[in-house]
């Protein structure tokens, strides 16, 4: 897989240019059904993502926790994100430096397929009807993202 970074898709947009580094996010509709480790299936997931940093640059992907947004760096809102203190430019993750990318998990409440979504077979939201998702079904949709965006792990902070 090649770590460039330049692959996105028409759908993503552009959220801020800060210091030349662009901040994109988007959501990501993973093509066909999940089958999930548990057994069952979700007929339709989708992940929600955020990015930033320099095309090229070695990618860095940041790990959220269920609650945690994909909105690791926010330097277009006054809070700066929920790891402020650690992404940004001249930080420990800088996104001149690295390529750094975030996504929701499936199964949480910001914005990837999770309790909230509608449910396929009438449209109300899933609720407790939620199946049990783990950390490997997760993953597989975070690789489906990285393969999306035509882009490499380099490393992983968590």
């Amino acid at each position: 897989m090649s770590n460039d970074n330049t692959k996105l898709s028409r759908n993503d947009s552009t959220v801020a240019v800060v210091n030349g580094v662009q901040v994109r996010e988007g959501v990501l509709a993973v093509p066909g059904e999940l089958k999930l480790h548990f057994g069952g299936a979700l007929e339709s997931v989708s992940i929600a993502w955020r990015l930033a940093g320099p095309a090229g640059a070695p990618v860095v992907v940041a790990m959220g926790g269920i609650s945690a947004s994909r909105r690791v760096w926010l330097p277009d809102e006054p809070r700066g994100g929920w790891w402020h203190e650690v992404v940004g430019p001249g930080l420990a993750l800088d996104t001149e430096r690295y390529f750094v990318v975030c996504s929701n998990v499936i199964g949480g409440c910001q914005g990837s397929t999770g309790p909230a979504s509608a449910h396929p077979d009438d449209g109300r939201p899933y609720g407790s009807r939620f199946p049990v998702v783990t950390v490997r079904d997760m993953v597989r949709v975070q690789r489906a993202l990285a393969d999306h965006l035509g882009v490499a792990p380099s490393l992983v902070a968590r």
